[in-house]
């Protein structure tokens, strides 16, 4: 192939306090692209028959320490997973956002995921993008993971 086509994936996150509405910004990341999930998307592209809908897209946050790579298919140490909120494009660019109420992935943070064809099961599904963060969530606040992703 002469061309090559990229994904290129950015994080952010973002904070809610509910009973007061103060919102603020966490960090934003660079992700790993995975290649279960490169995988899973070209199958998809082809008409092999992976589903691939809303509610088959999840974002999952975990806890281990070890760094991303392009070669994992599960997080380290999940903690928690949501099924995707919203959803948008612009152009080539899609943005998807995952909604963690207040009981849900509380604790110190240190990575998030983001896979196709899941179920809320723990390591279901095909990673697409796996990012190492930095960030603590309590009860007494609401997450919102935002996932860019530029197709290129």
């Amino acid at each position: 192939m002469n061309g090559s086509l990229t994904l290129r994936g950015c994080w952010r996150v973002r904070f809610r306090d509910p009973a007061t509405g103060r919102t603020w910004a966490g960090g934003s990341y660079r992700n790993a692209a995975c290649l279960n999930g490169k995988s899973y998307l070209a199958a998809w592209l082809n008409l092999e028959n992976p589903p691939l809908s809303g509610s088959t897209i999840y974002g999952a946050v975990g806890t281990s320490a070890t760094p991303p790579s392009g070669g994992d298919s599960v997080l380290g140490s999940e903690l928690a997973r949501v099924v995707l909120a919203t959803s948008s494009r612009l152009r080539n660019v899609v943005t998807m956002d995952f909604f963690f109420g207040s009981g849900q992935g509380n604790g110190a943070l240190t990575e998030a995921g983001l896979f196709l064809g899941a179920t809320g099961g723990a390591g279901s599904g095909n990673l697409l993008s796996h990012v190492a963060i930095s960030e603590s969530k309590t009860s007494a606040v609401t997450m919102t993971l935002e996932f860019s992703i530029q197709v290129g």
